[in-house]
């Protein structure tokens, strides 16, 4: 399947859709949505301080709410099956 595809089948699947914001470079009100709407933020993060990422991390230390950053285990998931950076 093509990428279009899954994600509309994903979109299909949805019980509800939220537009965050009417650009699509707004990712600071999307990702404090998701934050303010989260009990848990898991999160990709690789330690840089000058990302979104790490932006929306502070954000949710901020309000208080659980970050689980799974970096180190996506670096060793990937040193095992191979895949490079």
């Amino acid at each position: 399947k093509s990428a279009i595809a899954k994600y509309e089948k994903l979109l299909a699947a949805c019980e509800s859709l939220v537009v965050c914001s009417d650009t699509e470079l707004d990712y600071m009100t999307r990702n404090r949505w998701m934050i303010d709407n989260s009990d848990l933020t898991i999160s990709l993060w690789d330690g840089k301080n000058k990302s979104g990422t790490f932006k929306t991390i502070q954000y949710a230390d901020k309000t208080q709410k659980k970050v689980i950053n799974l970096w180190d285990a996506w670096g060793q998931y990937k040193q095992e099956k191979g895949i490079l950076s």
